[in-house]
């Protein structure tokens, strides 16, 4: 049996009927009542009879047919969705597996991570189209090495328009699993993991404002869950931050969202808090001291600036305070210098930020000219 011959043996309103849609409307356009797909306080979900296919009007244009129904509704991949429709269209009793809808509000919602990964999928898919291109670099007649173009749409995100070769495999990497474009907010997006692999939250880096907004505050970052991202979340990029650390014995601290990705890009290993609000989690702190109790080289990659600076300033003293017990008798107006004083009389171990706080640098600045 084609995949032709399933979809024709399914019709895409019973099978969506029986994972739970509730339908509004006569003729060949149907509204699903409640978007089962994604978190929309209005749906904007239609399903039509005719060419038995779905299309989200609030979300870029999003469309599929019957075997999209399945997989989004059960979390499956397409392949195991093909099954399941096979089975259905083969007339067995088939159990199906209803994806559980929580009620959301504005004050509380519930993350559905399995949507969350149809979405960053789908935003991987649309990256493509601006994957980076090789561009040779002749000298006399001679080609000397080859540089990677970056498209202009994420120039920004990478703080800059080419990357050497030595970096393109990483580039690439990146480009396939972490780096997306969002139509909606026609910026890139970053899909960030858990520990697991379990695709957590998405991203967009720098959006655009929509013609159909109002109200608009630029936001640097517009991220889809908002909420906690689960048990098996430390910190960004975390499962290919271990293995460079344990290959090259020695780590960074610091902050941001775009420095931990571009330190990934250039193979720095990173371990990255996501904002400068000075706030360090204690299983944050914990994989910390454990890299340092186990002899790690450690150093801190703050941003050359006074926020960087307060941040590096409030990483030692919750260190200190949550992880080596060090009793909370810090001034107010600390320096950085006394700070590492401390660190050293506790811990027997020196702390030093590689960017100096008055340079106004951040490390993707400071990566990318190490690298050049």
């Amino acid at each position: 049996m084609t995949i032709q011959d399933i979809k024709s043996k399914l019709d895409i309103i019973t099978v969506a009927e029986n994972y739970g849609f509730k339908f509004s409307g006569t003729g060949n356009r149907l509204r699903a009542e409640i978007n089962r797909f994604r978190d929309e306080k209005t749906s904007s979900l239609d399903f039509f009879k005719d060419t038995q296919k779905f299309f989200d009007r609030g979300d870029d244009g999003v469309r599929g047919d019957v075997i999209d129904v399945i997989r989004i509704e059960e979390g499956i991949s397409n392949n195991e969705a093909i099954q399941r429709a096979k089975e259905m269209a083969g007339g067995s009793n088939y159990n199906y597996t209803k994806r559980e809808v929580v009620a959301k509000t504005d004050k509380e919602k519930n993350v559905d991570f399995k949507q969350l990964s149809y979405f960053a999928n789908s935003e991987l898919r649309d990256s493509v189209k601006f994957f980076p291109t090789p561009v040779p670099i002749i000298v006399d007649g001679v080609t000397k090495n080859t540089k990677y173009n970056i498209d202009k749409k994420f120039q920004k995100l990478l703080e800059g328009s080419m990357i050497d070769e030595i970096h393109a495999k990483r580039l690439f990497y990146v480009f396939k699993t972490i780096i997306g474009y969002s139509r909606h907010w026609q910026s890139p997006s970053i899909v960030i993991r858990d520990s697991k692999d379990n695709i957590v939250d998405l991203a967009s880096y720098r959006p655009k404002k929509p013609t159909t907004y109002n109200d608009w505050f630029y936001p640097k970052y517009i991220y889809k869950n908002t909420k906690s991202r689960g048990d098996n979340f430390n910190y960004l990029f975390e499962t290919l931050v271990v293995k460079m650390i344990e290959r090259k014995c020695y780590f960074y601290v610091g902050e941001g969202l775009k420095n931990a990705l571009n330190a990934l890009i250039y193979d720095v290993p990173f371990i990255s808090i996501e904002s400068t609000s000075n706030t360090y989690p204690d299983n944050f702190l914990q994989i910390i001291k454990d890299f340092l109790l186990r002899g790690y080289g450690f150093a801190t990659a703050f941003d050359g600036d006074e926020a960087g600076r307060l941040a590096y300033i409030s990483f030692f003293k919750a260190l200190l305070i949550k992880q080596f017990n060090h009793k909370n008798d810090f001034k107010e107006d600390i320096s950085d210098d006394e700070i590492n004083d401390i660190f050293f009389k506790v811990t027997g171990l020196k702390a030093k930020n590689i960017i100096d706080f008055n340079s106004k640098l951040d490390f993707t600045d400071f990566v990318r000219a190490d690298n050049k």
